[in-house]
């Protein structure tokens, strides 16, 4: 997958970015993740709440959008940081704006993040996975689409081979 961007324009005071995404693996994509971090002008916003992502035809595309960065003593918005899912056919090119015109829709199930003392838990909606904090693992349960694909196991994570050929588990 590709991102282009084609043109930046300010046009009485209203933003229209626009990029062009490309599937370039000549393989259909259906919900792919697409983010952009993106600069903006100075002295322009304060608030991420007025942004949103339009597809070609003009219609909202949900996204989650949130303030990269700021200027350090003025508080505007440096960067925003974009994410949203797109569908494209094998070798599709397809627009796709950012504006600042408000109505941003968020996704149904948007990326979150939850930590407890011993575990990290991120959840994507059709994925689920969870870091231990102790005994570093890697993935110490992954289940996608309500399906356990990793369960917990000390068995989980890398295995080295150390100098006098003994394996070490990560766990």
């Amino acid at each position: 997958m590709k991102i282009l961007l084609l043109l930046f324009s300010v046009f009485g005071f209203a933003l229209d970015l626009t990029f062009q995404v490309h599937e370039a693996s000549g393989s259909a994509t259906v919900s792919y993740p697409v983010t952009l971090a993106i600069p903006l002008p100075a002295d322009q916003y304060t608030s991420a709440s007025v942004f949103r992502v339009t597809d070609g035809s003009g219609a909202t595309v949900p996204a989650q959008i949130s303030i990269l960065n700021k200027h350090w003593t003025l508080g505007y918005i440096r960067h925003l940081l974009v994410t949203f899912q797109a569908s494209l056919s094998a070798n599709e090119k397809r627009p796709f704006h950012l504006r600042d015109d408000g109505g941003n829709t968020a996704p149904a199930a948007p990326v979150s993040l939850t930590e407890t003392e011993s575990v990290i838990t991120v959840t994507t909606g059709s994925l689920v996975f969870k870091i231990k904090k102790q005994n570093f693992n890697l993935f110490d349960d992954v289940t996608l689409n309500g399906q356990q694909i990793i369960a917990p196991s000390a068995d989980n994570g890398g295995i080295l081979t150390d100098r006098n050929s003994a394996l070490q588990k990560s766990s």
